[in-house]
């Protein structure tokens, strides 16, 4: 997937380490949990070499498991009862954001009623765990001190770029890609 992730060169991770790049195929389930936990071995295996760790882009969800250092539930995803959940979400739309309301009003409130990803994967920790996700998906201080560096333009720059590079991405092959 190097078009559609924009992945850096082959040439440029010769000449800067990069980590966790390829560590799964597109059809493998890879969990935030998961991210976390090889993001601190690495981490932990810079500094080791007296070197500074440089964390740099990822899902803002990768993100935050390291800077607001999230406790992670140990519910192992259950294809069967989300299969359970989608399926009653289609027949009742904003059937799982009530269920959430019911048994975790805190987090409910926290995610939108058409997240049903999000909406499924707490009901997921309640079923599997018994425990609220508000009450396990928990921030703690972090492992090592953290300067944090965001980048922000303009709406229609960002647009005008991202335009650019979906067209750019469409010519070098994001379809066959995909396929």
């Amino acid at each position: 997937m190097n078009i559609g992730t924009d992945k850096v060169s082959a040439e440029i991770r010769q000449k800067i380490p990069h980590h966790l790049i390829d560590i799964v195929n597109p059809d493998e389930r890879y969990t935030a949990g998961q991210r976390q936990n090889d993001t601190k071995r690495i981490v932990k295996e810079i500094l080791s070499r007296g070197k500074l760790p440089m964390i740099v882009g990822g899902t803002g969800l990768y993100i935050d498991t390291i800077y607001k250092n999230f406790t992670m539930p140990s519910a192992k995803p259950n294809p069967k009862l989300r299969a359970k959940l989608y399926e009653q979400e289609e027949k009742e739309p904003g059937f799982l954001h009530k269920e959430l309301a019911k048994i975790d009003p805190q987090e409910a409130q926290k995610i939108h009623y058409k997240s049903t990803r999000y909406l499924v994967r707490a009901l997921e920790i309640f079923h599997t765990t018994g425990g609220r996700k508000s009450e396990t998906f928990i921030q703690q201080d972090v492992d090592q001190p953290i300067l944090m560096i965001g980048l922000w333009r303009d709406k229609e720059e960002t647009n005008k770029r991202i335009n650019t590079r979906v067209k750019q991405m469409l010519q070098e092959g994001l379809i066959d890609e995909v396929k």
